[in-house]
């Protein structure tokens, strides 16, 4: 068969597959329409990206020998795969041994010994992702994943569409404050924490945030808000997702942070 050929685990298969669809643009034509698979970090991963340009998910896994011998796309070796690519990949092969990969220019081939699929690849140069997911910022917020998880979906739902699903965070002497609404009418509430430095008030949308904590298997994850590049990067110890959500304005009467009322 022509073109690059590697293999992967069924669960390798799920790493990278299983949560970077949920970030994908909904934009006809655009390349961020798929899920970006490609060589990183000079070789020595395979990585999965997914971003609608507002909420973004990279998974990695080693790479495999051959992968490096993809198709260049913008001078990485990678491929970009539809949703429907990604998902069908996830429901034939997610539990098998060990899946075959043949990836060409045109069109990629996943296939065991029982199960073949092949699907055409999607057109276009994917965007520079590489600045969203590195140097996190030195401040963070260490929560309990299941905790945090747990009050974000309780707020979320009081959260307005009109803006945005808009919750406010911030640190405090308490912990991780997350407040939805003004001081006219909401709710807050304070997330048991580990503060590192100064946290200044930031908005999140809270969709994104809820699907972000859910999307990570760690007891504890670290929160890197970044207000100059103005991003909120989520990483957990000993697991290869990198998570990252654009960081909204918040209210004026709550840029000191949120305050109990």
């Amino acid at each position: 068969m022509d073109g690059a050929q590697f293999a992967l685990e069924g669960s390798d298969l799920v790493r990278l597959f299983g949560h970077t669809a949920q970030a994908l643009s909904p934009v006809p034509n655009s390349p961020m329409q798929g899920v970006f698979l490609h060589v990183a970090d000079d070789g020595k991963r395979l990585a999965a990206v997914g971003t609608t340009g507002t909420i973004l998910f990279k998974a990695t896994v080693p790479a495999p020998d051959g992968a490096d011998d993809m198709p260049m796309n913008d001078n990485r070796p990678g491929v970009i795969l539809s949703a429907e690519t990604v998902n069908a990949v996830l429901r034939l092969f997610g539990k098998a041994d060990v899946v075959n990969i043949v990836v060409n220019a045109n069109s990629v081939f996943f296939y065991t010994d029982s199960t073949r699929f092949c699907s055409s690849l999607l057109v276009g140069t994917y965007p520079n992702y590489l600045p969203l997911v590195s140097n996190p910022a030195e401040e963070s917020i260490v929560v309990s994943r299941e905790s945090c998880a747990s009050t974000v979906a309780l707020l979320e739902t009081f959260a307005s569409k009109e803006l945005g699903h808009r919750l406010q965070c911030a640190g405090s002497e308490d912990g991780f404050v997350i407040a939805v609404g003004s001081q006219t009418g909401g709710s807050v509430d304070v997330v048991e924490a580990t503060i590192n430095g100064e946290i200044a008030a930031f908005g999140i949308n809270g969709m994104f945030m809820k699907t972000m904590l859910n999307s990570f298997r760690a007891s504890s994850i670290a929160l890197h808000p970044d207000h100059r590049n103005r991003r909120i990067m989520f990483q957990a110890d000993d697991e290869h997702l990198t998570g990252v959500i654009a960081m909204m304005n918040i209210a004026t009467d709550l840029a000191s942070g949120p305050k109990h009322e």
